[in-house]
């Protein structure tokens, strides 16, 4: 046990190092324009969410697709668990205005502020959740350069400095849509796109790892509990540290 143990420390350092990794490359590629730079809404359309929350789809109602709100964007990725399912009346008025498509990005614009996500192919059909807004790149965009620029430490802070607050930050529809945008030629920003995919990639393998080292780690202590052996406190308090994380 103590090795897997070791295992899943190992995996865990490795994911903040890709992190790290991430948050540097960039920093170092994507800094503020002042001067020369685009409004975001003249190289991106910006749909709005509907202001209320989506019901979800009953017990025996079919699916017609999944909302994602904010839970649901976390690091550049869209976060399935939290997406809920919604019936087939709710998911045609909540996309009225328009159809989330593959290349879109999603952004909230509340509790936090700046959570983007790429979406992919593979997300399925969804609509927007309450605070979030959707940007659907013109051709003059990389869809994945729209999400580097929207993920940088650089516009980050841009965000929340451009937020108001009276009991939580948010941004506006306007004032995101003011935001200076580089002007990078297409093939520098699918470089920096393409970079951005395969550090988001390598990060999800090592999400995926931690939870099968998890999850084998869980099926060898329930083996033990099972056999009644004595557990180590060990695993007590990482059981505690697991549940604080």
């Amino acid at each position: 046990m103590s090795h897997v143990d070791g295992l899943v420390a190992s995996a865990v350092r490795a994911l903040d190092a890709l992190r790290r990794a991430r948050e540097a490359a960039l920093a170092s590629q994507v800094s503020i324009v002042s001067d020369g730079g685009l409004p975001l809404a003249s190289m991106v359309r910006i749909t709005d969410c509907e202001h209320k929350t989506a019901p979800t789809a009953g017990e025996h109602e079919v699916v017609a697709g999944h909302v994602v709100g904010t839970p649901a964007i976390r690091d550049g990725r869209l976060i399935h668990a939290e997406a809920r399912p919604v019936n087939a009346s709710t998911f045609a008025k909540w996309t009225s205005r328009r159809l989330p498509q593959e290349g879109d990005v999603v952004l909230t614009r509340e509790a936090p502020v700046g959570q983007a996500a790429l979406i992919r192919e593979e997300d399925g059909p969804l609509c927007l959740g309450q605070r979030t807004v959707l940007l659907s790149p013109d051709e003059r965009c990389d869809p994945a350069f729209v999400l580097a620029v929207l993920m940088s430490p650089a516009y980050q802070e841009w965000m929340r400095v451009a937020s108001v607050s009276q009991t939580v930050n948010r941004i506006n529809v306007k004032r995101l849509g003011q935001m200076p945008v580089p002007a990078v030629p297409i093939d520098e920003q699918r470089a920096i796109g393409l970079q951005l995919r395969r550090m988001l990639e390598a990060e999800d393998r090592g999400r995926e790892e931690i939870g099968q080292l998890r999850t084998l780690r869980s099926a060898l202590l329930a083996t033990l509990l099972t056999a009644a052996h004595e557990i180590p406190s060990s695993y007590d308090e990482f059981i505690r540290d697991e549940g604080a994380a």
